[in-house]
């Protein structure tokens, strides 16, 4: 029953035809249904003044709430209370589920709350799994409580149980906002929480009351009791919403405004759970009602579905490369949405979707589909009666023109770089799969696009007026900074893809400027602590590592799991993200002397202080490179010589870059006490002495002399000798003929130069820079433009 999506406007009717009153005089928090012994568990939380049996008196005011103390009523489906049992410090009772067992009914509740100040609820941090006893009052602590401790460090967590489906979900915070995840129950139950099917955050909406798992859908409901500032009828209508959350993206489906019971003398949305009956599940949602005593009232909804919906995908290479995917429905008029999504390394991107009918055959092309990794699509509709279905494809991968990693090139391939007879672009919306209505323009005037190492690239293209018709150019002026993509081809080949910064419309002509997907870095707040210390990953994967692999985490973190990223991922750059890992790992730790501060500071920024490190990165289309700084042991993608440059060739000795030795340093700038600075480096050259100085963000006794010798040495590279450098200015290019291919010519990888025509003899290995290229249409034709910088490799003997 996973897809089984309830329809929240159908009419609901009375469980129990009034409202119940139940062991306290206080609001119900949450219910759940034994559907076996056909009873309902409610939980409540302990009324001021109440002296429980092996009590002498009642707690302060305010402790019981403060302090989480529970009481647990058995329900009938008639409304008669038939037990009640207590839970002191456990949790404020939102969360609830039960299992039968063998005729023994076990609660799933939290557990385990830290006593707060008085006037705050306290919550629980761990989850219990215990058997319902009549009369029965638990401790934490009591022997025999089957404890569960899924996110150790959690401030607050509450258990949301989905048995017809087999499924364990939990709502949890560390302190940076609520995410759910969804486990296995079977797995849950034998404590295995290392792979949770699904994660993301819980979605932002203002007077939350609880929530429920049922299938592929998570239920959520809000809202407040009438008063002064949300009056009910005559004069308003309340403020109870829904918001349905599907958990397979982690996207809010459904977001409605609820009216039904309006008339109620005290109106207060309470609980939500699933009721298992023979004729299907019944969605049970629960009101606190009346005057005090308060009395639950519960209210049923009905759901039932059929699977109808059929999706395809097969790898083309005509009339370009890419993925064409056919998705299918029957009775298409009964559709209220459809969406059809991408699924790469667990992040899902939307490749279409629209409102009402859609065909009943329907075909779309992926013309970036990620390579040489799997790729799932899905095909997902709701139905106007609020079901919602779907249909996913087996596994496929595409092969790009140029293969997968060491297995070689797909076929027979260029070996020089050639000219380009023609550049094309498209516009996609936010992620580089679905085209813009206006997407193709075939007749640019002029491109220029590039690459880089440890920046940002540009692109941007212009296209005459006259060569559009009127419908395409209005779309094109419509193109929104940061919703809309550049998609720059070569020849038919895919090599540039960014983010649409700004459009500039002119008498004749369009121009669209882009950066590449890094500048996204730029615009997010790092908000997770940076503490890379641990030989095991701790829940977030934080661990001593490479620099490539902290790098990777830490923006994991920001775009994925940060509760501010709605939808995770929403840039959808993690799945094109690479990884060339290193042997040498390193700690990295900015947390405060607390161990609980967040250093916040823009995520490019980190990386910023990662290259320090020895990290080094650059983008290529929609993949963002993360390695170490190359060394003389890499291979050269190719050996150029003088006859492969056209124009004017700088060869420049870069003074100004110099250094014999390097210090790295913790030290304070307020309190030169504190922290400390290691050296590296020579003494004694022909330069006499030229140090560099670089400040590692990093806390002081938390980085060893090691690992600030080694940042030092990072920071010496390519500085002795005097640094040598090449350049092509302005009108200059590389040859047609040159025996590099376009592919090839990526920031960060080394080439061989041998050129004796120059006053500077050049030879050696160098690592390009940056990678800048022009085309204009008609006579001024394609330019392909280089920097390289010397590999600088530190010889390990020197000294520290």
């Amino acid at each position: 029953m996973a897809d089984v999506r309830f329809d929240l406007t159908r009419p609901s009717t009375s469980i129990f035809g009034r409202g119940v009153v139940l062991d306290q005089v206080r609001v119900h928090q949450q219910h759940t249904f034994d559907d076996t012994a056909g009873l309902i568990y409610a939980s409540q939380v302990i009324g001021n003044g109440v002296v429980l049996a092996d009590e002498t008196e009642a707690p302060p005011t305010g402790t019981r709430d403060s302090r989480g103390d529970l009481a647990i009523n058995r329900v009938t489906l008639d409304g008669t209370v038939t037990g009640v049992m207590y839970a002191r410090a456990f949790d404020h009772g939102s969360g609830l589920g039960v299992e039968n067992e063998a005729g023994t009914p076990y609660l799933w509740m939290a557990y385990d709350a830290e006593m707060q100040p008085i006037g705050t609820n306290g919550h629980g941090r761990k989850l219990v799994r215990v058997p319902f006893q009549d009369g029965a009052i638990l401790d934490v602590g009591d022997p025999g409580l089957d404890v569960y401790d899924p996110i150790p460090d959690a401030s607050s967590i509450t258990p949301g149980l989905d048995r017809a489906n087999g499924r364990m979900a939990i709502a949890f915070n560390r302190g940076s906002g609520t995410r759910y995840q969804i486990h296995d129950l079977a797995k849950f139950k034998a404590r295995d929480f290392s792979d949770p099917l699904y994660e993301f955050a819980r979605p932002s909406y203002p007077d939350f009351q609880a929530w429920q798992l049922y299938g592929n859908f998570i239920y959520q409901f809000h809202g407040t009791a009438y008063d002064d500032n949300n009056p009910g009828p005559p004069d308003g209508q309340g403020n109870v919403y829904w918001t349905v959350i599907d958990i397979r993206t982690g996207r809010v489906v459904q977001r409605l405004f609820f009216a039904q019971q309006p008339t109620m003398e005290y109106r207060e949305p309470e609980s939500v759970a699933i009721w298992e009956t023979p004729t299907g599940p019944q969605f049970v949602y629960g009101w606190a009602s009346s005057a005090p005593p308060r009395q639950m009232a519960l209210y049923a909804i009905r759901a039932t579905v059929t699977t109808t919906v059929t999706i395809d995908a097969v790898v083309v290479t005509t009339p370009e490369p890419g993925i064409e995917v056919t998705a299918g429905v029957d009775d298409p008029g009964t559709v209220q949405t459809w969406t059809v999504e991408r699924v790469v390394a667990g992040v899902t991107q939307t490749l279409a979707s629209g409102v009402g009918a859609p065909p009943a055959s329907q075909d779309f092309f992926d013309s970036a589909p990620p390579g040489c990794v799997p790729i799932v699509y899905r095909y997902v509709i709701q139905r106007t009666t609020g079901e919602a279905e779907s249909a996913a494809t087996p596994q496929i991968t595409y092969a790009p023109p140029g293969g997968c990693g060491s297995a070689g090139v797909v076929g027979e391939q260029p070996n020089t770089l050639g000219c380009a007879e023609n550049y094309t672009a498209v516009i996609h919306w936010r992620g580089g799969a679905l085209p813009y209505p206006a997407s193709s323009m075939d007749r640019l005037t002029k491109v220029s696009w590039g690459r880089t190492a440890n920046d940002v690239s540009d692109g941007v293209v212009t296209v005459l007026k006259g060569d559009l018709d009127p419908e395409c150019c209005a779309a094109l002026g419509d193109a929104e900074p940061w919703i809309h993509e550049l998609t720059i081809y070569r020849d038919g080949e895919l090599v540039w893809q960014g983010i649409i910064l700004r459009t500039t419309a002119r008498t004749d002509s369009i121009t669209i400027e882009a950066v590449d997907v890094s500048a996204w870095f730029e615009h997010v707040v790092n908000t997770y602590r940076v503490t890379y210390t641990a030989t095991a990953a701790d829940p977030q994967g934080r661990k001593r590592a490479s620099v490539a692999y902290i790098a990777w985490n830490h923006i994991r973190l920001n775009l994925v799991e940060s509760s501010l990223s709605v939808p995770p991922d929403w840039c959808q750059i993690m799945p094109y993200m690479i990884r060339r890992e290193s042997k040498r790992t390193i700690t990295m730790e900015k947390d405060g002397s607390s161990n609980t501060a967040v250093w916040s500071v823009l995520l490019s920024d980190f990386l910023k202080e990662l290259v320090k490190r020895g990290l080094a990165y650059t983008t290529v289309g929609r993949s963002v490179i993360l390695r170490e700084r190359p060394t003389a042991d890499d291979r050269a993608q190719a050996r150029l010589t003088a006859t492969h440059f056209s124009g004017e060739v700088e060869v420049v000795k870069d003074g100004t870059s110099a250094a014999t030795y390097a210090f790295a340093t913790t030290q304070d700038a307020q309190d030169v006490t504190k922290g400390k600075t290691i050296g590296y480096g020579r003494t004694g050259t022909p330069y006499g002495r030229l140090d560099v100085l670089v400040d590692i963000a990093q806390d002081e006794d938390k980085i060893t002399d090691a690992e600030l010798r080694d940042a030092a040495k990072t920071a010496l590279a390519g500085r002795y000798p005097v640094p040598l450098t090449i350049s092509l200015p302005t009108g200059s290019a590389l040859t047609p003929d040159a025996p590099v291919t376009i592919r090839q010519l990526v920031p960060l990888e080394r080439f061989d130069v041998l050129a004796d025509s120059f006053c500077t003899p050049v030879q050696g290995g160098f690592i390009l820079s940056d990678l800048a290229v022009t085309w204009e249409d008609g006579e001024g034709g394609e330019k392909v433009a280089v920097s390289f910088i010397p590999i600088g490799d530190v010889d390990e003997e020197l000294g520290g």
